[in-house]
């Protein structure tokens, strides 16, 4: 279990080990010189903070031997300074003073590094909040955070990766990719965001996907059926064109002289006008579209 605290200047990290574990921290100092929790701080003994007497009143401090503190932070004019080796090895992080500091700051799901995350994005120090002039704000940083995945997005995300493989080869297969879209949509925040800038993000990201898929379908050409080859490009093209309300997929019609034909995919758009979608394979799969009137 991990707490933080302000204490003198500090910022200080609180942490019990599990049941049946509670020495290994203590023999990671002794031994390596150093010890690892949540995969996210890396201490050293002369981290260790100065424990306070049995006689402090401070009620936010646990006496239990197992309950080792660790300073993570000091104090330098409005910001507590987490300096590199602790969260980050090339670079400090400056917290502002006001920051409400909860765990979710500095780990996410699953044991991920909020800020190890972060430097994989930026070659600097990281500011938090306050008024330096490179300081990410605070309401930024939240939804920073509130985007890394949690548990049930990943495993949304890994079934939707899955149904792309089995739906070439069973019909009955779930759509995960669908599951996976409509909670995304649920979890992108509107209000108080710039929704012309936010829609031309997400019409960048359809567009990249989009070609991604065409590029995947044409590098494994060989083991898409007739039938998949289609349908991908039947959602594809509603993708790129949302006008359409709905598919119909072989329809009868009679020709004069040749009897009764079927059309590969009839697509109808909201003005009531009907496109013909008619597909052919040569050296390569391909479509075509008719419009009707």
């Amino acid at each position: 279990m991990i707490n933080y605290y302000k204490k003198d200047n500090k910022l200080i990290l609180s942490y019990y080990p599990e049941q049946g574990q509670e020495d290994w921290i203590v023999k990671a100092l002794q031994e390596r010189g150093k010890a690892s929790i949540k995969k996210t701080f890396t201490f050293k003994p002369t981290d260790i903070f100065q424990w306070p007497s049995i006689n402090d009143e401070d009620e936010n401090f646990s006496f239990d031997k197992y309950d080792t503190q660790f300073v993570i932070g000091e104090l330098e004019g409005s910001y507590y300074k987490i300096r590199k080796g602790i969260l980050l090895s090339d670079y400090d992080i400056y917290l502002d003073r006001n920051l409400q500091i909860t765990k979710e700051i500095f780990v996410a799901d699953h044991d991920i590094s909020v800020f190890g995350s972060l430097a994989s994005l930026i070659r600097e120090d990281i500011y938090i909040g306050g008024e330096h002039d490179k300081a990410i704000p605070e309401k930024a940083f939240n939804r920073i955070l509130s985007n890394f995945p949690n548990t049930y997005e990943k495993k949304l995300y890994a079934k939707a990766r899955i149904t792309a493989i089995l739906r070439d080869y069973l019909d009955t297969t779930i759509d995960g990719e669908m599951q996976y879209q409509q909670y995304m949509n649920k979890k992108i925040p509107l209000k108080g965001s710039n929704l012309q800038k936010l829609f031309k993000e997400w019409e960048l990201e359809k567009y990249t996907t989009i070609l991604q898929r065409l590029e995947q379908m044409l590098h494994n050409e060989k083991v898409y059926s007739e039938k998949n080859w289609q349908e991908e490009l039947i959602q594809i093209l509603l993708l790129l064109y949302p006008k359409y309300i709905a598919v119909f997929r072989e329809v009868p019609i009679e020709l004069p002289g040749s009897g009764r034909r079927y059309l590969d995919y009839l697509l109808l758009d909201s003005n009531g006008h009907a496109d013909i979608v008619k597909s052919y394979h040569a050296d390569h799969r391909s479509c075509d579209a008719d419009h009707l009137g």
